[in-house]
């Protein structure tokens, strides 16, 4: 037991730092262990309809067709990217950047094409719908350009690698294109996100769809997403599902600020269930990660420029991705002043209401460097002295709450409990001694000492 020290900035959080390791250790870190190879694990993210063989996904891929849920509000320059190989079909998400290049998700070219077992021009076509200024297009992929490195990001993890492809088509298309953004993505930022949706189980058919999202920074979904130029982000507010992947999230200027690649759900749904569980979440809101636009190296469109870009994403389970938000905060040293200011403002304000009930002055005193509550700090002189002292004093507990979208706030909660004070000398031995041993009690700590003389 100690006097909290004002100028402290990790003190306060490190039970809760341990705490959360705990949690750790009940859930369990799931993205530990082999992870599957990464084109099967990645397959998971597009809407497919299995087949036995290539006649039958090409058939597929022939009847393929995509809708505009609302004619007055479809994007042309959004396409279905429809999928044939020897072993099923399946659809993804693309748009058009130039009349010959679009993008998509790395996840979305077929182990096929990345293996050199099967050409772009068998297997990947872009479905343009007929919209009120142009009609239905489809045009076949003649070759993948790029497509980033996404091994070591497959399930049950998050912060995920960047997750995009550049698409050159067989034929110009004379549709609208969209241009890509190298201002990066500020938190809580309104994005505007062109999907297509499967509408068929058993065919490869969609629907273009339009939803609003919202950046989140500093989140659980993606912990090291915490400036515009981190190259995977975390947003909210839209519900996605399989065939989503390669959906450009907008700006309000019309420009591309990022490119969907999942959901966290997808990949954690059991941890994630038992993260909400253990921090009484009561419904988590759609979780969702995706490639920052300004971090996407195009050959022949755009390089990286900012060098944010280039750090590291740490690939890691959800729940220590929860840990890494708590020990982050921890080691901030401005929220640790706050905490530190507020609780000293609510602690004036209470001694200021029972400075005359008591003969001594108070002091804030921390215990486990968690709780904060007042104690005597030394007796003023020329007032009654008594034996015993017992005192409801409030008791300012830090805690943290994480929101429905895996961000972390820190607040204070004040609790009254009853404190028992005593000594044992006499006020005239008290006079000629400097400082007295104080025994207390209370609710919260089972006894301790306290030096306690007179005020200066």
């Amino acid at each position: 037991m100690k006097d909290i020290a004002i100028n402290s900035n990790e003190k306060p959080f490190r039970k809760f730092v341990l705490l959360f390791v705990g949690i750790a250790l009940v859930v369990g870190v799931s993205a530990c262990g082999n992870r599957a190879n990464v084109f099967e694990s990645s397959r998971t993210n597009i809407h497919q309809v299995p087949t036995q063989n290539q006649s039958t996904s090409n058939r597929l891929l022939d009847q393929a067709t995509v809708t505009c849920k609302n004619n007055a509000n479809c994007p042309s320059e959004v396409a279905m990217l429809a999928l044939g190989t020897q072993t099923l079909a399946g659809m993804c998400t693309s748009f058009l950047i130039s009349p010959t290049l679009a993008i998509t998700n790395s996840h979305c070219v077929p182990n096929e094409v990345r293996l050199n077992t099967q050409s772009s021009s068998q297997t990947m076509k872009l479905i343009f719908p007929a919209t009120p200024l142009f009609e239905s297009q489809s045009v076949m992929v003649s070759e993948v350009v790029k497509y980033s490195t996404i091994a070591g990001s497959g399930a049950a993890v998050v912060g995920k690698l960047p997750d995009y492809a550049l698409l050159k088509l067989a034929t110009p298309v004379n549709r609208q294109i969209l241009s890509l953004s190298n201002e990066g993505v500020p938190d809580n930022f309104a994005l505007t996100l062109y999907r297509v949706s499967p509408t068929s189980n058993t065919a490869i058919e969609g629907e273009l769809q339009v939803d609003q999202c919202e950046s989140m920074m500093n989140s659980a979904v993606q912990p090291s997403y915490n400036n515009d130029f981190t190259s995977v982000i975390s947003f909210s507010g839209c519900e996605l599902e399989h065939g989503n992947s390669g959906s450009p999230l907008l700006d309000s200027k019309g420009t591309v600020r990022a490119i969907l690649q999942s959901n966290v759900d997808d990949d954690t749904r059991a941890e994630l269930t038992r993260v909400k569980e253990v921090l009484s979440i009561p419904k988590l809101d759609f979780l969702n990660i995706g490639t920052n636009a300004a971090c996407m190296d195009l050959p022949g469109v755009q390089t990286i420029a900012n060098d944010e870009c280039k750090t590291a994403i740490p690939q890691i389970g959800i729940t220590s991705a929860v840990v890494k938000v708590y020990s982050d905060r921890a080691k901030d040293p401005n929220t640790a002043a706050k905490i530190l200011t507020d609780v000293n403002k609510d602690f004036a304000r209470w001694q200021g209401t029972v400075s005359s009930s008591y003969p001594f002055q108070w002091g804030l005193i921390t215990t486990q460097d968690v709780d904060f509550y007042p104690a005597p700090k030394c007796f003023n002189k020329n007032r009654t002295i008594q034996n015993f002292y017992s005192a409801n004093v409030p008791v300012w507990k830090l805690l943290g709450v994480y929101d429905s979208r895996l961000r972390l706030s820190i607040k204070i909660q004040a609790d009254e409990a009853p404190v028992l004070f005593q000594y044992s000398l006499s006020a005239e031995k008290l006079k000629s001694t400097k400082s007295v041993n104080v025994a207390y009690s209370s609710a919260f700590e089972s006894g301790g000492w306290i030096g306690v003389g007179y005020c200066n």
